[in-house]
């Protein structure tokens, strides 16, 4: 029997080394693979290099994990199959040390090169993944005696040639600290992005965080970010305590203030951990300080969240450590709470996200926290999640979580083990083509699957979301195939034939008789208005054959003075105005008289929450900006008689998807009710005119490469272009209305950054408020405002004043006069105003005031931000009379049209956009447009079929 065990023995070693051998083999071939591209990273396309060494490493990963396994002597089954030999060694990698090289794999196998569009992605995924690279080789080499990538120091030399000298001095700072006051904070780690790596494999990061206060504050949002150097890898996700100084660095002649984090752990915080114990039990459970602690300082040592330590092999072996010096109440909770993810019950999925994202928002945004859910937990046996979190939690691949951007997110991690998500992927994929490229159909044949595997892959999600979908959007989830071609989700298509079929009733409906003399005797009575001929022809006409009129136009094309005076025609008429944002139903209000009290101004959000929803005209604004699913709600609710839509199909597209308003401005159909306003009242420039008009141009199907170089030759005659560098020899003039525009809130040219080198300009005395800074001058944006506020979001203004009063802070700040009711006067507590509208400059100036703790690292919560640059999102609905707009090659991807044309919009009287010399045509004959002619056609078919049915 023993000889017999031994012979068996014997030939399963034989055979593992077979594949021994073999791995090496591949190891070896892919190593020198990669070694002979970074040899040649200096001279050959960078892009062509790094494709190739993803494709390589990838495979390199892949071995490894096999020879590991081979090695570990676990394998015991003879004639095993590679398939379950692959199977095995991934199980196995997953319980070691070595774990991070499946979860590399899977990202490399689910992210393949050949599907990389030509905006260059291998390079970032190739420094996405350097650390795992170095760590590999170092694993090789430590353990296994096997040597690879000695060559990697090419890869320092080439990061040193490609990296800003404003990176390479922040890096000399950080390795050569000099003298300066610590404080500590605690904040919640946002996000980390590596921007070198030296031959001794060390890393230094961009840290985005927010501070604990902004994070729980009513104010939070994402311009509270700050933005930290550091050489020490923190953990994503987690809420942590840092001790950082600040530094300056010479940037372009001038000094500018940057923070550097000198030390970090993770600090959960008790009532972080307290109200998520009694969300999940419904018990008051308190926690142990020295529990508490010993889990900071473990998940710190180990760059661990808690998901991670949850799902520790030795979980128990750490537990009863702990539980030798101390009672283990959050341990036993995070025990029970490891069995009830295993079973992967209702909310599970929304458990897991919690655990690698833990912060006290978050938890109350995501979980009931009361008393009162006994019955629904015992009935469903599941966690007791809010609601509005069910669909992510049944859908995290495809759905979002409330007020959250999750889909195309890495979400691996919160999935069930045990279920396929093969059709939820392949759906994710659909809408992510959808919503980026704002089109409804999507042809089958982009995908890698074939026709009978995709048939397939539709039933399998169906059938889900019919089985776990609620009523609420299980039916608009759905994903259908039409003309065994295209593919595409049901909400999509179905939510414009409503909106058109909604439209056509208007179209086809009684013509309204009393407008026409109306408008004429209206006209003929205000002869001292210098009408233009596409004015006169919108007011005798827009409800002359129909009920319905469409105008759209480039910004300042007067398309609210056009309101304004159809507003005036039809004074007595009671009217619905919607617009989609605070500061657009602001500037309506200013624009649009209401001296009959008939106007009823809302954004679309609070009208949906009113029930006065009868009107004899419905006037929606920014109409290019609102969702199928939330235009096809507004005309659902209210009641009304006559309709007017308005807005620019060039300008920002929706956040959620939404192309009616292109749609409906193609279809020929309703080309009799469209109203185009070309007359551009905004700026006086010829040379802005003529550049708008020209870039409007570009997005039309029938413009080709022509286009690009004609509004480049405008750019250099007109002088509007501008190197990177320039910028930072630009002075801020004190009484100029401008602002700076940019995509990123990290790096160089990024918000936080601009907005400190050129608060730096400002001589004025600085107030410091923790990590916030403001000086009298400075411009800003009432961009955390309450919801109730009468201050609309998005309200420039500027500091003229700061003093300390008692126990407050004081800011005065000038305004754009914003509409107030005569009761206005005073609008919250803290704000009130100072002096009231000036008709002479548009302004109103207020006085804010917030109770001041003397304590120099509390981080308030200013309800406005600093605002020499901003967002190019937050200028919709704005305008400055100098606009600077930054370009920086950095963004390798394309940009999309509507965004350009958005940004170079702003500009009243002066425009310069600053980009790398050697990119600037590269970067404006790359840019992305929305193409919604095949729609039309696709959709024209589509109905038709239906109707058949």
């Amino acid at each position: 029997m023993s000889t017999k065990k031994n012979t068996l023995n014997q030939e399963i070693k034989e055979e593992i080394k077979v594949y021994e051998d073999e791995y090496i083999k591949e190891i070896t071939r892919s190593n020198k693979k990669i070694e002979e591209h970074l040899n040649n990273l200096t001279k050959n396309s960078r892009k062509e290099i790094f494709i190739d060494i993803i494709n390589y490493y990838r495979i390199l990963v892949e071995k490894s994990i096999l020879y590991i396994y081979v090695k570990s002597g676990e394998e015991k089954k003879q004639k095993i199959t590679v398939s379950e030999l692959r199977g095995n060694a991934k199980k196995y990698i997953k319980k070691t040390q070595y774990k991070f090289l499946d979860e590399a794999f899977s990202e490399l196998s689910e992210n393949p090169i050949h599907n990389i569009p030509s905006d260059d992605n291998s390079e970032r995924i190739f420094f996405y993944h350097l650390q795992n690279i170095t760590d590999l080789k170092v694993i090789l080499e430590k353990n296994y005696k096997i040597q690879i990538l000695q060559n990697l120091t090419k890869i320092e030399e080439y990061i040193i040639s490609n990296t800003s000298k404003y990176y390479l001095k922040i890096k000399e700072k950080i390795d050569n600290p000099s003298y300066g006051i610590l404080k500590e904070a605690e904040v919640f780690i946002k996000k980390i992005k590596p921007f070198f790596w030296n031959h001794k494999n060390e890393m230094y990061y961009e840290i985005s965080f927010w501070p604990l206060e902004n994070l729980n504050s009513k104010y939070h949002n994402k311009s509270n970010l700050i933005i930290a150097y550091t050489k020490i890898n923190l953990k994503k996700g987690t809420t942590s305590k840092i001790k950082y100084k600040k530094i300056k660095i010479q940037l372009e002649h001038r000094e500018i203030e940057l923070y550097i984090i000198t030390d970090w752990k993770i600090s959960i915080q008790k009532n972080e951990v307290e109200n998520f114990m009694k969300s999940v039990t419904k018990k008051e459970i308190f926690t142990n300080p020295l529990e508490l602690n010993s889990i900071n300082l473990y998940l710190s040592e180990n760059k661990l969240n808690l998901l991670e330590l949850v799902n520790l092999n030795d979980f128990n072996k750490l537990k009863s450590e702990i539980n030798s010096k101390e009672e283990t109440p959050f341990l036993d909770f995070l025990e029970d709470l490891k069995n009830k993810l295993k079973k992967n019950i209702e909310g599970s999925r929304v458990v897991r996200y919690l655990l690698c994202n833990f912060n006290k928002k978050s938890i109350s945004s995501y979980m009931n926290e009361g008393f009162d859910k006994n019955i629904t937990i015992g009935k469903y046996n599941g966690f007791d999640i809010k609601h509005k979190s069910k669909p992510f939690d049944n859908f995290p691949l495809t759905l979002n979580l409330p007020d959250t951007w999750t889909v195309n997110k890495d979400l691996k991690y919160i999935l069930d083990e045990d279920e396929d998500y093969t059709a939820d992927k392949f759906v994710a994929e659909i809408k992510k083509y959808s919503e980026n490229n704002n089109i409804i159909f999507f042809d089958y044949k982009n995908t890698d699957y074939t026709f009978e595997e995709i048939k397939k892959l539709i039933q399998k999600y169906n059938e889900k979301l019919n089985k776990k979908g609620y009523h609420t959007y299980k039916d608009e989830e759905q994903i259908k195939f039409f003309d065994d071609k295209w593919l595409f989700i049901n909400s999509y298509a179905d939510y414009y034939i409503k909106i058109k079929n909604k439209i056509n009733n208007f179209l086809n409906s009684s013509i309204n008789e009393h407008y026409e003399p109306q408008a004429k005797q209206w006209l003929e009575s205000n002869t001292e208005i210098n009408f233009d001929k596409k004015q006169k022809h919108i007011l005798n006409n827009i409800f002359k054959n129909s009920a319905i009129g469409v105008i759209y136009g480039s910004p300042g094309t007067g398309k609210t003075l056009i309101l304004k005076y159809i507003n005036r025609i039809l004074k007595n008429d009671k009217k619905l105005i919607l617009s989609l944002t605070n500061n657009s139903v602001n500037n309506l209000k200013i624009q649009i008289e209401n001296d009959a009290g008939k106007n009823h101004f809302l954004t679309i959000h609070k009208f949906a929450k009113t029930e006065d929803n009868n009107y004899d005209i419905l006037i929606v604004d920014e109409c290019s900006m609102i969702s199928n699913k939330d235009f096809y709600g507004i005309l659902s609710k209210a009641k009304f008689k006559k309709l007017i839509l308005v807005g620019d199909e060039k300008q920002i597209a929706p956040i959620r998807f939404g192309n009616w308003f292109n749609l409906i401005l193609n279809d020929t159909h309703f080309e009799k009710i469209t109203y185009e306003l070309t007359n551009i009242k905004r700026t006086e420039s010829d040379r802005l005119q003529n550049l708008w008009q020209e870039t409007r141009r570009l997005a039309n199907p029938d413009c080709d490469s022509s286009g690009y170089k004609k509004i480049y030759a405008l750019l250099v005659k007109y002088e509007i272009l501008a190197t990177l560098e320039d910028l930072f020899l630009e002075e801020w003039i004190d009484t100029a209305d401008q602002v700076i525009l940019t995509w990123n809130y990290e790096g160089l040219f990024g918000i936080n950054n601009i907005n400190n080198y050129f608060q730096e300009k400002n001589t004025n005395e600085i107030y410091e408020f923790g990590f916030k800074k403001f000086k009298k001058g400075d411009p800003v944006l009432f961009s955390n405002v309450k919801n109730h506020s009468k201050i609309p979001k998005n309200t420039k203004g500027k500091i003229l004043n700061i003093f300390y009063e008692r126990d407050f802070i004081v800011f005065d700040i000038e305004i754009n006069f914003i509409y107030l009711p005569d009761n206005g006067n005073n609008f919250e507590n803290e704000i009130k105003i100072l002096e009231s509208h000036n008709y002479s400059t548009e302004k109103v100036v207020i006085r804010f005031n917030q109770q001041w703790e003397k304590n120099e690292n509390c981080n308030f919560i200013f309800p406005f931000e600093l605002s020499y640059a901003i967002t190019i999102h937050k200028t919709q609905g704005l305008e400055y009379e100098s606009v600077k707009i930054i370009l920086p090659d950095i963004l390798k991807k394309q940009i999309e049209f509507n965004v350009f044309y958005t940004a170079i919009t702003r500009a009243k009287k002066e425009l310069k956009i600053y980009c790398p010399a050697n990119s600037d045509y590269k970067i404006l004959s790359n840019l992305k447009f929305y193409e919604y002619q095949s729609d039309l056609e696709i959709l024209s078919k589509y109905e038709e079929t239906k109707s058949k049915l």
